[in-house]
């Protein structure tokens, strides 16, 4: 009897520390304007996905006599991945895009007028270890732009 009141109390601590919440927090910057911040609440071993997408139509060419408006995704996607370890610390697998319209030419293509969209961003696919309450910077300079994405961890 005392074995399988032991092994019910050793489940019910494992179902409880697999359902605490982790809060994701984070901040993307460009040049140092704020262009994207976010929070998603998870578990750990679950994944959680953030998606900010705006559309953006333009005119492209399809053959040399045909043009159709198209849509541009500009904005934010992530997924995170949450592992809480034994000591209390926090593994977090990353995949964030970010995309950004840099400029949207035009030009004619035959008797059509066509777009021609140039994007960038940033990009990050990463697995770090951040404590409970703790932050993390990335930074990047990549195209003349300076991103910085700021992620805090915190267990509820």
């Amino acid at each position: 009897m005392k074995a399988i009141v032991l092994a019910a109390m050793a489940a019910l601590a494992v179902n409880a520390s697999a359902a605490e919440s982790i809060v994701i927090s984070t901040e993307l910057t460009r040049n140092g304007d704020i262009v994207d911040a976010y929070s998603v609440t998870t578990q750990s071993g679950v994944r959680k996905a953030y998606r900010n997408i705006e559309y953006k139509k333009y005119r492209k060419l399809i053959n040399p006599n045909k043009a159709r408006l198209a849509n541009l995704e500009l904005g934010s996607t992530a997924y995170f991945t949450p592992y809480v370890a034994s000591d209390g610390t926090v593994r977090l697998t990353m995949d964030v895009n970010y995309v950004h319209l840099a400029d949207m030419g035009t030009d004619k293509a035959g008797g059509l007028v066509v777009d021609y969209p140039r994007t960038d961003g940033y990009r990050l696919s990463i697995t770090d270890v951040i404590p409970s309450g703790g932050k993390r910077e990335y930074k990047d300079n990549d195209n003349g732009d300076e991103y910085v994405y700021t992620v805090s961890v915190d267990k509820q």
